[in-house]
């Protein structure tokens, strides 16, 4: 009986692995829409697409430069308002 049960988990472990291998591919699929999506947006409100990166030195040339990301910039297309808000705060 035991060994039984044990064949028939062994068989389902492809079937299950394949699932979650399905799921992932979904899931960054959705992500790199959401990135396109968050672009065109930005493109619409601003008329441009963002740089790929801002230099920062907050005025003061001993200051190690700070750099902020093109994916930041993205935030407030996202529905990430919030963290957006959270971290503007060092870049200003």
């Amino acid at each position: 009986m035991i060994a039984i049960i044990a064949i028939l988990v062994v068989m389902l472990l492809p079937a299950i692995q394949a699932a979650r291998e399905s799921a992932r591919r979904i899931q960054c699929a959705n992500n790199i829409r959401q990135l396109g999506i968050a672009l065109h947006n930005h493109h619409d409100a601003q008329g441009i697409f963002p740089r790929g990166s801002v230099h920062e030195n907050n005025g003061n040339p001993f200051s190690p430069p700070q750099w902020i990301s093109y994916l930041h910039l993205l935030l407030p297309y996202m529905e990430e308002d919030a963290l957006y808000d959270l971290t503007i705060d060092v870049w200003e």
